[in-house]
Protein backbone atom coordinates (compact mmCIF):
# COMPACT_ATOMS: atom_id res chain seq x y z
CA UNK A 1 0.00 0.00 0.00
CA UNK A 2 2.82 2.55 0.96
CA UNK A 3 4.54 1.78 -2.49
CA UNK A 4 1.07 3.01 -4.27
CA UNK A 5 1.20 6.00 -2.20
CA UNK A 6 4.59 6.62 -3.05
CA UNK A 7 3.93 6.18 -6.58
CA UNK A 8 0.95 8.73 -6.50
CA UNK A 9 2.49 11.22 -4.24
CA UNK A 10 5.51 12.38 -4.97
CA UNK A 11 7.41 13.89 -2.42
CA UNK A 12 7.97 17.61 -2.04
CA UNK A 13 10.83 19.75 -2.93
CA UNK A 14 13.39 18.70 -0.29
CA UNK A 15 14.99 22.38 0.22
CA UNK A 16 11.41 24.51 0.70
CA UNK A 17 9.26 21.52 2.57
CA UNK A 18 8.30 21.63 5.82
CA UNK A 19 6.84 18.87 8.37
CA UNK A 20 3.13 19.91 8.53
CA UNK A 21 3.73 18.18 12.43
CA UNK A 22 6.55 19.88 13.59
CA UNK A 23 7.31 22.86 10.62
CA UNK A 24 10.86 22.01 10.70
CA UNK A 25 12.64 21.34 7.13
CA UNK A 26 14.76 18.57 6.26
CA UNK A 27 17.68 20.20 7.15
CA UNK A 28 16.88 21.23 10.35
CA UNK A 29 15.94 17.91 11.36
CA UNK A 30 19.39 16.84 10.28
CA UNK A 31 20.89 19.72 11.98
CA UNK A 32 19.68 18.64 14.99
CA UNK A 33 20.66 14.95 14.59
CA UNK A 34 17.53 13.24 15.66
CA UNK A 35 16.83 11.36 12.25
CA UNK A 36 20.20 9.36 11.32
CA UNK A 37 19.45 6.57 8.61
CA UNK A 38 22.22 6.41 5.78
CA UNK A 39 20.20 4.11 3.77
CA UNK A 40 17.45 6.90 3.28
CA UNK A 41 17.70 10.04 0.99
CA UNK A 42 14.94 11.66 3.21
CA UNK A 43 13.24 11.70 6.30
CA UNK A 44 9.91 12.71 4.85
CA UNK A 45 7.75 9.33 5.18
CA UNK A 46 4.00 9.07 3.95
CA UNK A 47 1.04 9.96 6.79
CA UNK A 48 -1.75 7.86 6.28
CA UNK A 49 -4.38 6.59 8.32
CA UNK A 50 -4.38 3.54 9.57
CA UNK A 51 -8.15 2.50 9.68
CA UNK A 52 -8.67 3.98 6.25
CA UNK A 53 -5.74 4.11 4.29
CA UNK A 54 -5.84 7.52 2.96
CA UNK A 55 -2.62 9.38 2.55
CA UNK A 56 -2.69 12.35 4.57
CA UNK A 57 0.44 14.04 3.38
CA UNK A 58 4.52 13.57 3.53
CA UNK A 59 5.95 14.33 7.45
CA UNK A 60 9.06 13.26 9.38
CA UNK A 61 10.11 10.24 10.49
CA UNK A 62 10.31 11.56 13.56
CA UNK A 63 6.74 12.70 14.04
CA UNK A 64 5.78 9.51 12.58
CA UNK A 65 7.30 7.61 15.28
CA UNK A 66 5.55 10.21 17.57
CA UNK A 67 2.29 9.82 16.39
CA UNK A 68 2.55 5.66 16.05
CA UNK A 69 3.83 5.37 19.72
CA UNK A 70 0.66 7.18 20.87
CA UNK A 71 -1.33 5.22 18.74
CA UNK A 72 -2.75 7.94 17.11
CA UNK A 73 -4.56 9.15 20.51
CA UNK A 74 -4.84 12.34 20.47
CA UNK A 75 -5.49 13.01 24.65
CA UNK A 76 -2.39 10.98 25.04
CA UNK A 77 -0.38 13.25 22.46
CA UNK A 78 -2.09 16.35 24.61
CA UNK A 79 -1.20 14.66 28.06
CA UNK A 80 1.90 14.43 26.71
CA UNK A 81 2.43 18.01 25.96
CA UNK A 82 0.69 19.26 28.78
CA UNK A 83 2.90 17.40 31.12
CA UNK A 84 5.95 18.94 29.04
CA UNK A 85 4.27 22.36 29.33
CA UNK A 86 4.01 21.92 33.48
CA UNK A 87 7.39 20.69 33.73
CA UNK A 88 8.58 23.82 31.98
CA UNK A 89 6.94 25.79 34.06
CA UNK A 90 8.56 24.36 37.22
CA UNK A 91 11.96 24.93 35.71
CA UNK A 92 11.07 28.78 35.31
CA UNK A 93 10.23 28.90 38.84
CA UNK A 94 13.25 27.08 39.82
CA UNK A 95 15.58 29.78 38.30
Amino acid sequence: KLKLIKKYNPLPDLDTYKCPRCKRTQAEIFETGSWINTKKTTCFVPDHCHETGKFRGYICDDCNTIIARAKENIQTLRNIADSLEQDLELRKTRN
